[in-house]
C-alpha cells in the first residue's frame, strides 16, 4: 500500500522521533537512580551501564551481519561497515578475554582490526563512485540519521573522558549508551532501508 505524501512524511517523522523518547526515558531513570537515589555504582566501570553498552553493541553487530545476507550484492559493504564498527568499539571499550581470541590485547587487536578495515577500504575504493552515491542517498534515511547521531554522541562522550570535562563519568556513560542505542536503531533500520535480494534489480527503490 502506498501512503499519501502527508501520511508518509508524518510516518517518517514519527519513526525518527519515537526512539528518542525511549532514550530520554531510560536516561531519566538512570539519572534518578544515580543523582537522587544515590546508586552511583551503576555508572562505574564494568557495571550496569557498561554492560548495557556491550549488549547494545553486540546486538547492533548481529543486526548488521544479518542484513548482509538479505540485501543486494552492491549494498553489502554498508552493513559490513556497521558490523566492523561495532566489533572495533567492543574491542576498544570493554575488557574481554583477549588471550582467548587474540594474541594479546595490544598488537593482536590492532592487527586484526587494521587488516579488516584495510580489506573493507580496498573493496570500497574499487567501486568508490557507487558507494559514495549510495552513502549520500542513505544519509537522510532513518538508518543514516541515527548512525550520524550515534556517532556524535559517542564523540561527545569522549569529551567527558578527557581534559575538557573531568569527573563526569555518569554523563560519559550516558552519552555512550545513547550513542550505542542509536547505532542499534540504525542497524535495525538498515535492513528495511536497503533493497533485498527478492526484488529484481529493475524494481529496486530505496526506502526513506
Amino acid at each position: 500500500m502506498i501512503l499519501s505524501k502527508p501520511n508518509s512524511l508524518a510516518l517518517a517523522v514519527e519513526q525518527k522521533i519515537s526512539p528518542l523518547f525511549i532514550a530520554i526515558l531510560v536516561d531519566s531513570i538512570v539519572y534518578f537512580k544515580v543523582c537522587v537515589s544515590g546508586d552511583a555504582e551503576i555508572a562505574n566501570e564494568n557495571h550496569f551501564l557498561e554492560n548495557l553498552q556491550a549488549i547494545l553493541l553486540f546486538a547492533s553487530g548481529m543486526a548488521f551481519l544479518q542484513t548482509t545476507f538479505y540485501v543486494q550484492k552492491g549494498q553489502r559493504l554498508l552493513p559490513c561497515f556497521g558490523a566492523l564498527l561495532c566489533l572495533s568499539l567492543i574491542l576498544r571499550e570493554f575488557d574481554l578475554p583477549y588471550a582467548v581470541v587474540l594474541p594479546d590485547d595490544g598488537y593482536g587487536r590492532n592487527i586484526l582490526l587494521g587488516s579488516l578495515w584495510l580489506l573493507l577500504g580496498v573493496l570500497l575504493i574499487r567501486d568508490y563512485k557507487h558507494y559514495l552515491a549510495l552513502a549520500v542517498h542513505m544519509l537522510p534515511t532513518r538508518s543514516g540519521v541515527f548512525l550520524v547521531a550515534g556517532g556524535v554522541l559517542v564523540g561527545v562522550a569522549s569529551l567527558f573522558d578527557g581534559p575538557v570535562f573531568k569527573s563526569y563519568q555518569l554523563y560519559e556513560e550516558l552519552s555512550e549508551m545513547n550513542g550505542y542505542y542509536l547505532l542499534l536503531v540504525s542497524s535495525l533500520s538498515l535492513f528495511f532501508d536497503l533493497p533485498h535480494n527478492r526484488k529484481s534489480p529493475s524494481t529496486i527503490k530505496f526506502m526513506r
